[in-house]
């Protein structure tokens, strides 16, 4: 189950934008189609839309459609609709499975490149079309 919420680079490719969003998919592709020609690409891993919606469980799903499903057609309610449905995300820890199948793309990572290292957080899976 793990092992499906978190791909490397390397597991990834142009195929996959449903499984990972488009700009996962094309660093995937960048990196496993031209690190054996010798080309240095940035490694990496991906969090699959499969997570995402683990994460966004029923419960979690059915409370931000009352916020968003709420909100009256203006900008300020409509403002006000996000900044709520964020603050319920960010107050929304993640599933203990779900840190353990990121800390070990981390993990495998750093068994790779050699070292610890900072990473870059993109998100794009869940607006991709088919997700």
């Amino acid at each position: 189950m793990i092992e499906s919420l978190v791909l490397d680079f390397k597991e990834i490719g142009s195929e996959d934008v449903a499984r990972v969003g488009g700009k996962n998919a094309s660093l995937g592709e960048l990196f496993h189609r031209l690190h054996d020609e010798g080309v240095q690409a940035v490694d990496g891993f991906a969090t699959t839309s499969e997570a995402y919606w683990q994460y966004v469980c029923p419960e979690l799903a059915a409370k931000l459609q009352a916020i968003l499903g709420a909100s009256e057609d203006s900008d300020e309610a409509r403002s006000k609709a996000g900044q709520s449905a964020r603050q319920l995300i960010s107050d929304t820890p993640l599933p203990p499975y779900l840190v353990k199948a990121i800390e070990s793309g981390y993990d495998r990572l750093i068994a790779r490149i050699g070292r610890s290292c900072s990473l870059a957080v993109r998100s794009s899976a869940t607006a991709e079309p088919g997700t």
